[in-house]
């Protein structure tokens, strides 16, 4: 009698849902804030690339000695 195993496809299913439940949170959350502030879709995407890009850019500052290292 074959033993039945679990195929690794479940896990890229779960992966997948996952991964669009994610992306579904985030949208939901990018309207609320649109619409709250009345601010532009655009001006919202480019300020908060902004603020990302401040945030990561000092976080590197602090890692520069290690990641010249490498």
């Amino acid at each position: 009698m074959p033993v039945l195993r679990r195929p690794r496809s479940c896990g890229l299913l779960l992966f997948g849902r996952l991964t669009g439940v994610a992306i579904a949170v985030y949208m939901i959350r990018d309207a609320f804030v649109v619409r709250t502030f009345s601010l532009s879709p655009v001006a919202f995407t480019v300020g908060a690339a902004g603020m990302q890009a401040v945030y990561y850019s000092a976080g590197m500052r602090r890692r520069r000695p290690a990641a010249a290292a490498l």
